[in-house]
């Protein structure tokens, strides 16, 4: 886990996230409500399970 990383913040306890912060959890992303202010946004955050941080998309 990165210090001061919200989406590993998160990550360390996806078991009690509510249901808008793990819409969708697979191997590799985990699709939860978007933290801005624009209604119907969704995240695409790297899963906890995966081995490595991606850099790019």
């Amino acid at each position: 886990m990165e210090s001061g990383c919200r989406i590993c913040e998160l990550n360390a306890s996806e078991a009690a996230l509510p249901l808008r912060e793990r819409l969708y959890v697979n191997d590799a992303w985990r699709v939860a409500h978007g933290w801005s202010s624009l209604p119907g946004w969704l995240v695409v955050a790297p899963a906890p399970q995966a081995r490595r941080r991606p850099s790019t998309i």
